[in-house]
């Protein structure tokens, strides 16, 4: 039957391959399963999805500057050497930041991955564990001893009721209880640790270094900025994080000389590369003028024209930038990202109230450089701050659990007075805050900013979005040019 099945299986491969971009989730539930994928000849199993098991680095970014069709946040997977994947996840995975040595598994059809939001796999009941992965009997919850009879011919039997296992990172791991799944779900000893921070502070505080790197095609040589350029809006750069942060991170800036990349623009527009491939030709290149990425906490690759259809692209929550449009906005932009900000949003309601039925606008914060990177000089946030550590909320913001009056004073000043507060948070419920801060600071003398506050919600606990604007004064004309509130 094999001539018969295998245009049924391309068919159901095409159709998968639609369908892990649109419902990750349910093209793993529409995964062949092994019980039956290891009965079927090679010649079908060839055309199914490729089955992904291992630990790996889970890079978020965040993308500015894209067609309004693209999606504002990127997720990938690398495995081994040279081995990427464009990963599309749900649930728990889209709250988790960039992580390195992460476990990993799910289903791929070519480079597209439909990513397990837990880190390991439960084996089905009646699957025989593969034989050429290791097999551990010690639970990895209890670490008590797990009995596992093995078979006549040295195999493992199939997997029944009283005895579970799981696969993680390519290893088969047999429980001394079936409950013991959900621990691992959950975070338990031996499966996919929840992170104890939203943001690691040493990612967002203190002196950071970072390796700016100007690349060339080799048919132009054309430099994309010169040395001098560089140094001098990478100055810019540090100059609003340092206020921005109120003295609490400082960015010290190496620029390389001028890159030449080995292949051409065409060659990564589609002749095989992408911005990934660039961006580590560019590393290699840059390790030997002397210049280690391994030896800085960020790093920039900037050049005009090449692969990409952003302005700039940054992981979340980890280094790396790519800056196609070269300007002090996206820089800092992207650095946000690094430290581990999302999107500076707006909550749209079409004019009709400030907290009612709405969608979120990604970018929408237009005050905000966490929303369109055109705000350059607009600091993040005070919820975003917070998240920093650059606005500690215990000595900095206003707690309010009841009605009083509260005076907070100008978010967007250099300096962080202890006798004063910055911001006011109240609770709106278990999963989300609002979050008041005033500002001072170019807006060309709106009378909104310059007698009001703006409102922001804190992200949702269970979304991987930013801080949202809400509109105070529905109805106006631009529900985001006076998105403020005038208090008295």
């Amino acid at each position: 039957m094999i001539a018969e099945g295998s245009p049924l299986a391309e068919a159901r491969r095409t159709a998968l391959a639609a369908l892990i971009p649109a419902d990750p989730k349910r093209a793993l539930d529409h995964a062949v399963p092994m019980v039956v994928r290891r009965v079927l000849p090679a010649e079908i199993v060839a055309r199914l999805e490729e089955r992904v098991s291992a630990k790996g680095f889970f890079g978020v970014l965040g993308v500015v500057g894209q067609p309004a069709t693209s999606a504002p946040i990127r997720r990938e997977v690398r495995l081994g050497e040279g081995k990427r994947y464009e990963a599309h996840t749900y649930g728990a995975r889209l709250r988790q930041p960039t992580t390195d040595h992460e476990n990993l598994t799910g289903i791929a059809i070519d480079r597209a991955l439909a990513l397990n939001e837990r880190g390991f796999r439960v084996l089905e009941k009646g699957e025989r564990p593969d034989p050429l992965r290791p097999v551990f009997k010690t639970c990895p919850v209890s670490g008590k001893s797990v009995e596992v009879p093995a078979s006549e011919d040295g195999t493992q039997p199939p997997i029944e009721d009283n005895t579970p296992a799981v696969e993680i990172a390519g290893e088969v791991h047999y429980l001394c209880d079936g409950g013991h799944i959900h621990v691992l779900a959950e975070g338990g000893s031996g499966g996919p640790m929840k992170p104890t921070t939203t943001i690691p502070t040493t990612q967002s505080t203190g002196v950071r270094t970072l390796l700016y790197m100007r690349l060339a095609f080799p048919e132009t040589r054309r430099e994309p900025q010169t040395e001098a350029a560089a140094y001098e809006m990478m100055r810019q750069v540090n100059d609003f994080m340092v206020e921005s942060s109120y003295g609490n991170i400082y960015l010290l800036t190496t620029v390389t000389p001028l890159i030449i990349l080995p292949r051409t623009e065409a060659w990564y527009n589609g002749g095989g590369g992408d911005e990934y491939i660039l961006q580590t030709d560019a590393q290699t290149a840059a390790r030997r003028l002397g210049y280690d990425t391994g030896s800085y906490d960020h790093d920039i690759v900037a050049y005009n024209g090449g692969p990409g259809t952003f302005g700039g692209l940054g992981y979340v929550g980890s280094k790396g930038i790519w800056l196609r449009s070269i300007t002090i906005g996206i820089a800092c932009h992207e650095l946000g990202h690094n430290f581990g900000l999302w999107h500076a949003n707006f909550w749209n309601t079409g004019g009709t109230s400030t907290i009612g039925s709405g969608v979120n606008t990604e970018y929408g914060n237009i005050f905000d450089t966490m929303g369109p990177a055109t705000a350059g000089d607009k600091q993040y946030n005070a919820s975003h701050k917070s998240l920093l550590n650059w606005l500690p909320r215990q000595n900095f913001v206003h707690q309010a659990y009841a009605s009083g009056t509260y005076r907070i004073h100008a978010l967007d000043q250099p300096r962080l007075d202890p006798a004063n507060r910055s911001a006011l948070a109240i609770v709106k419920d278990s999963g989300r805050e609002y979050w008041a801060e005033f500002r001072q600071k170019s807006f060309g003398g709106s009378q909104w900013v310059r007698d009001g506050i703006f409102l922001n919600w804190k992200p949702w606990a269970d979304s991987n979005g930013g801080a949202q604007l809400l509109d105070a004064t529905p109805g106006s004309p631009d529900d985001r040019s006076d998105a403020s509130v005038v208090i008295g």
